[in-house]
């Protein structure tokens, strides 16, 4: 029996993980808005209203597929369903006549995030021209007025900048489609961490997700803490440091707070990382089980470049 047991209990465990897995994906899921897609309202035509779609279903049921492949690390397969599901409610924003210019800011996004590659060079040893480089793009970005010394990083901010703009255009504030740039963010940002480069294209593509996620939606419960530890991941403190307190003031959750906490730690400011830490054991005591989001990222106070604790798309 002992034996039996000894064999067995791999198998248990397994099932035991793969249990409380499946229970954290249907709570995530039970979270998302309801199935609403801003419509036109036929009595009047200078107000809008929110209803049910049929195109808010589908929305849905692509970022419940999303969310439902990112759990199984199935990352292609995820992307594609959040894409899926930006595409059909920049469709449906167009047909409702609410945004006319929906889909060809979405597709201008992703024209952006294409171009955006080809001035990712980290093994050349000739520093690149940008300009030269954008004469190609349809992207408007570097069309206009040269700046003498435009580095090949400040083109990839620039055209970052512009992707995130079209994406939140596209989207309006609609609650789902914040959730979809939210899943594709933690999609890049998972690939950024296996890479292991502090500041790669996969990680200034997290950026552009998540932070048009915040644009879409300043509350979503998520984006602003994984996208303040994707900026603490890359150096750049400063940015993180305003991202994570403007998302403890609109989404405060431990995780927030403990990241806030270490990246002032880094800074010296040892008075308001203890301020902060404390501001973890409050809103831990007072959370809602079930209530507050799970799978946040945790930085490592011991090694602030790093992740202690990941969190899943």
């Amino acid at each position: 029996m002992l034996a039996l047991w000894v064999l067995c209990s791999p198998f248990v465990e397994a099932q035991t993980h793969y249990g409380a897995e499946a229970r954290d994906l249907r709570q995530a899921l039970r979270r998302l808005p309801t199935t609403r897609v801003r419509t036109a309202d036929r009595r009047s035509a200078g107000r809008s209203v929110n209803q049910p779609t049929v195109a808010g279903i589908r929305v849905r049921q692509h970022i419940v597929a999303g969310r439902r492949h990112a759990a199984r690390s199935a990352s292609d397969a995820a992307r594609t369903s959040y894409l899926a599901a930006l595409r059909e409610l920049a469709a449906a924003r167009v047909h409702a006549q609410v945004a006319p210019l929906a889909t060809k800011s979405l597709a201008a996004s992703f024209t952006a995030l294409r171009e955006v590659r080809d001035f990712y060079a980290p093994a050349s040893v000739i520093e690149l021209d940008p300009y030269a480089m954008a004469v190609t793009h349809q992207s408007p970005v570097l069309k206009g007025d040269r700046e003498v010394g435009l580095s090949s990083h400040a083109a990839i901010v620039r055209y970052a900048a512009f992707a995130s703009g079209q994406l939140a255009t596209a989207c309006g504030h609609e609650p789902l489609a914040a959730d979809a740039l939210h899943g594709l963010g933690q999609v890049y940002a998972a690939r950024a961490t296996r890479e292991q480069i502090p500041d790669s294209l996969m990680s200034q593509f997290a950026k552009v997700f998540f932070s048009a996620a915040l644009r879409v939606n300043p509350k979503h419960p998520r984006s602003g803490n994984e996208l303040g530890v994707v900026l603490a991941r890359s150096g750049a403190w400063e940015q993180a440091l305003v991202v994570f307190r403007q998302s403890a003031v609109n989404a405060p959750h431990a995780a927030t707070w403990h990241n806030l906490a270490v990246v002032h730690q880094l800074r010296g400011e040892r008075e308001m990382a203890v301020l902060a830490q404390g501001e973890v054991s409050r809103v831990s005591q007072i959370a809602v089980a079930g209530v507050a989001p799970r799978h946040l990222s945790w930085l490592d106070a011991n090694d602030p470049g790093h992740v202690m604790i990941h969190g899943r798309p």
